[in-house]
Parts: C-alpha cells; sequence; structure tokens
C-alpha cells in the first residue's frame, strides 16, 4: 500500500507543473519552411562552374532579403531544419546523391560567404557528417 504522502507530493508536483509550465521548448524550422524551389539537381558534375553561378545567384537573391543566415549540408534537411530554432526558413540549394560533391560545395561557400556581414557561420570548416536514409545529400541555407 502507497502511502498517502507519496500521492500528496506527487499531486503537489503536477499541480505546481500545470499552474507553472515554464518556458514552451523552442521549435525549428517547420517543415512547412523547407523549400526547394531555387534547388538544382546536376546529372553532370564536370559542369562545377555553371552549377555554382546557378547557386551564387540563389544565394544572393535569398540572403538579399534576409536579417541574417547560415550555408550548410544535411542528408535530412526537415530533421535538419528543426535544430534551427532561431532561423524561420530553409531554402535547399542543390540535391545530389553524390555526398562528396555536396561536401565540396558548403566548403566552397562556406569560404566564398564567410566574411559577409549577414553570414552567422562562425567558420569555413564543414559542420560534420551527414547521414540519409534516402540516398540524397543537399546543401542549403537558413534565413531569418
Amino acid at each position: 500500500m502507497i502511502p498517502f504522502a507519496v500521492f500528496s507530493i506527487i499531486g503537489s508536483l503536477l499541480l505546481i507543473r500545470i499552474l507553472f509550465p515554464g518556458k514552451k521548448p523552442k521549435v525549428g524550422i517547420p517543415k512547412s519552411e523547407v523549400h526547394n524551389k531555387f534547388m538544382i539537381r546536376p546529372k553532370i558534375y564536370n559542369r562545377h562552374q555553371s552549377n555554382k553561378k546557378q547557386i551564387s545567384k540563389s544565394i544572393n537573391k535569398i540572403i538579399r532579403s534576409s536579417k541574417n543566415f547560415k550555408i550548410g549540408k544535411t542528408g535530412n534537411p526537415y530533421s535538419r531544419g528543426g535544430n534551427y530554432h532561431e532561423f524561420k526558413k530553409m531554402y535547399l540549394l542543390c540535391g545530389s546523391r553524390n555526398e562528396r560533391y555536396i561536401e565540396r560545395l558548403e566548403e566552397e561557400y562556406l569560404e566564398e560567404y564567410i566574411d559577409h556581414q549577414k553570414n552567422e557561420n562562425i567558420n569555413t570548416g564543414s559542420g560534420g557528417n551527414m547521414r540519409s536514409k534516402s540516398g540524397s545529400f543537399y546543401l542549403y541555407v537558413v534565413v531569418n
């Protein structure tokens, strides 16, 4: 038999939790704000400069009206977007099954935009390894 005091303590803790819920958990970028209207899917990787030109135009158009931005790579945009609590939208810029190609693009764009006044990327190094259940990888920019 459980003593009455235990029920009383549990009840009091639940009441405190209801009356004082604390901070609401931060929500990252919702799935509805992950956009692919700028995304290219290159089939021929030896046209790297042409691909980069198109991606650069997209980045410049996207960040022109934003307060700040970050560039990155991911194998799962919806999961990754959920980690960005301080940003509102994610734009997929390039999608590929070639993981190394996306890594190369990320490195090049981090280097290219590192000194941009709105850029919040801290360094030009990669953010780490990507995992993908679908086999596709993406270069993206998140904005506020």
